[in-house]
């Protein structure tokens, strides 16, 4: 994989020159961003095919944020752009300063910066959206900061940097006939788009809680003849990709046809913040990568060939995520109580859930629970999970399928023992996406009857899931 195409990211520096405009406490300034060279600036973001560079330009309406600090608390001010050809922002309402500053900007406005000199920005989007084979969409999804100390307020220069990754990949046609491609997702093993808090002194960028592992580019006018490529792209928060993981896409075809790939990484590959990097290899849809309208997953618990040799044969209990191939089937298994497979004969197995403890005089409370993670396809969502039962008539445990980062959306909808099959609208309404990676929950949480240590355990004797694509 090539690491990084040419490119020509802009390095912006700020000039701030004195006004004559002044009252008691405040003097008016204007600040003027200039980027390095002639060609390079900032906000829209389109490659130019002849010197097989990226070029960036200030446009109409562009304002920014600056915090500027003379010897305490950094104050907030809102520069706005004048002159899109020189890249000139300027502000009216700068405090006066007599001492140096600190000067510390971000770009764009909406940023929110505080005092202590970080600012929530947005980096990589979830959903973004590209017209025909042009990469100006991925401007906005690349916030700009730059600091710098000990200045005079009439001269403050900053150098600014980016804060986005944009990653380049193609799509080659192997089919019969031209298509027309309506859009891309994109799964990573880490986040790659959304919320974070910026550091404006470092360039830091530490995620929030609003940030996704996955990208869907919606393209427009995106269509590829029989055996010609198109090109795309997308912006993305930096990111470390280390040996053995995979970045899956998923296309999706104006015909309702999705098409698969994966990209493996043999070593450590970084995606660093200002720049371009391209994929080698085309995404090829053809025959081989049509995704199949449907998939199955069946999981037969009472057959000992299922276990792996990893599979607990006594009480046992993990203190974190346990992974096990369940009939070759990738799950996982995590549980506050011990679990273990039990059975000595062919067809007399179960997965057990034993909430009684390893006494088995434990009586479980809220707090207690367990989850099987289901297998997950990218481009897949789930359309039915359908569980066998042992035992299951005198149980009061309650059981969801849900996501494991959402667990307490489902306590109210939860099903009892006797209710073991989950259709798609039915786990949508437990607050579950069917398209995320979900789990079986197991859970006491609105349990009306009384607990016990004899009817509190789970034994499980079959497990399938369907899949539709998405």
């Amino acid at each position: 994989m090539k690491k990084i195409l040419k490119y020509a990211f802009g390095l912006l520096a700020v000039l701030a020159v004195g006004c004559s405009d002044e009252t008691q406490d405040v003097l008016s300034r204007s600040v003027t961003l200039y980027a390095s060279d002639a060609e390079c600036s900032r906000t829209s973001f389109d490659y130019d095919a002849a010197s097989g560079g990226y070029h960036t330009s200030w446009s109409e309406d562009d304002a920014m944020r600056v915090l500027i600090a003379s010897g305490g608390e950094a104050k907030e001010y809102l520069f706005t752009l004048q002159d899109a050809a020189s890249g000139r922002f300027a502000c009216a309402e700068v405090e006066d300063a007599t001492v140096a500053v600190d000067a510390y900007g971000v770009y764009p406005s909406t940023a929110q910066v505080a005092a202590d000199l970080t600012a929530i920005v947005k980096v990589g989007a979830a959903e973004q959206s590209q017209v025909a084979l042009t990469s100006s969409h991925v401007a906005k999804y690349d916030p700009l900061w730059g600091g710098v100390q000990s200045a005079d307020l009439d001269a403050i220069r900053l150098q600014m940097h980016h804060t986005a990754a944009v990653m380049q990949f193609s799509m080659k046609n192997m089919t019969d006939a031209a298509v027309d491609v309506e859009s891309v997702k994109l799964y990573a093993p880490t986040p790659v788009a959304g919320e974070y808090s910026l550091n404006l002194q470092s360039g830091e960028l530490t995620a929030t809680e609003n940030v996704s592992k996955a990208i869907e580019l919606s393209l427009a006018d995106c269509n590829i003849a029989a055996g010609e490529e198109a090109k795309a792209w997308v912006a993305m928060s930096p990111f470390v990709v280390n040996a053995g993981d995979e970045l899956k896409f998923v296309v999706t075809t104006a015909d309702g046809k999705h098409y698969s790939y994966t990209k493996s990484f043999a070593t450590e590959v970084e995606f660093p913040s200002g720049k371009v990097m391209t994929m080698s290899a085309p995404i090829v849809l053809s025959a081989e990568s049509l995704m199949a309208e449907s998939r199955s997953v069946e999981v037969d618990l009472t057959k000992e060939a299922t276990y792996p040799e990893n599979f607990p044969t006594s009480k046992t209990l993990y203190e974190g995520v346990e992974d096990y191939l369940l009939a070759g089937y990738p799950f996982q298994i995590y549980s506050t109580k011990p679990y273990m497979r039990s059975g000595s004969s062919n067809n007399n197995y179960r997965m057990n859930f034993y909430f009684n403890g390893v006494s088995g005089n434990d009586v479980p409370t809220a707090e207690d629970y367990a989850l099987v993670y289901l297998p997950y396809y990218e481009g897949y969502k789930i359309s039915e999970v359908n569980l066998t039962l042992a035992s299951k008539d005198g149980n009061v445990f309650k059981m969801a399928i849900a996501n494991p980062d959402n667990l307490a959306a489902s306590h109210e909808n939860s099903n009892s023992p006797k209710d073991a099959i989950f259709e798609a609208d039915e786990i949508e309404e437990m607050g579950a996406d069917v398209a995320a990676q979900c789990c079986l929950y197991i859970h006491f949480n609105n349990v009306t009857q009384r607990i016990s240590s004899s009817n509190c355990n789970c034994y499980i004797t079959n497990i399938t899931i369907d899949y539709v694509l998405e």
